[in-house]
């Protein structure tokens, strides 16, 4: 390559050449790699919404009109796992959650714009409805996931924690 720029200063030098910094100025410079990191991480998650958006809407598709079987796939838990590596309950959760945007504009809006992450796309999904959507949205963004997940199971109809039976799922994981 070309020649090194400025002096050159062997390894055990460098440790007389860095001034004298105080602790909170030596865990800040340690930390802003991670935050840096996080940054990054973050930017490539919001990345992916389009694609998970793609993927959810294909899978609805794909549940709806059964297109396994012209595929020579008994069960949609065989294709799943052997074509796309998911469980059945995956690809079904896809398509519940391709629904949900199809009626919920601001859900999936917040989702696309990377303002929620998909996790929280997919509990909103579960209990907002027009009315109350942009309400749960706004909830969402402020909220952790963990948060926004009590919230949610204390309002789901489904869910045990609000009263509800447990489902029965065939080896498919569709409700019978």
């Amino acid at each position: 390559v070309g020649p090194s720029v400025g002096p050159r200063v062997s390894p055990s030098a460098s440790h007389s050449v860095v001034p004298s910094v105080g602790p909170r100025v030596r865990a800040a410079s340690r930390a802003a790699p991670a935050y840096e990191a996080d940054l990054q991480l973050a930017a490539c998650v919001r990345a992916q919404a389009p694609l998970r958006r793609v993927l959810a809407r294909i899978a609805g598709r794909l549940v709806a009109t059964n297109a396994w079987e012209p595929l020579s796939f008994a069960r949609l838990s065989d294709w799943a796992r052997e074509r796309a590596g998911l469980s059945a309950r995956s690809v079904y959760d896809l398509a519940s959650v391709d629904a949900a945007l199809a009626r919920l504009p601001h859900v999936e809006a917040a989702f696309m714009a990377g303002e929620i992450s998909w996790s929280k796309a997919r509990l909103l999904c579960r209990v907002a409805e027009p009315a109350d959507e942009s309400r749960w949205v706004a909830f969402a963004r402020r909220s952790p996931v963990q948060t926004l997940e009590r919230e949610v199971r204390a309002v789901d109809r489904g869910s045990l924690e609000a009263g509800a039976h447990a489902e029965e799922t065939d080896e498919d994981g569709a409700l019978v």
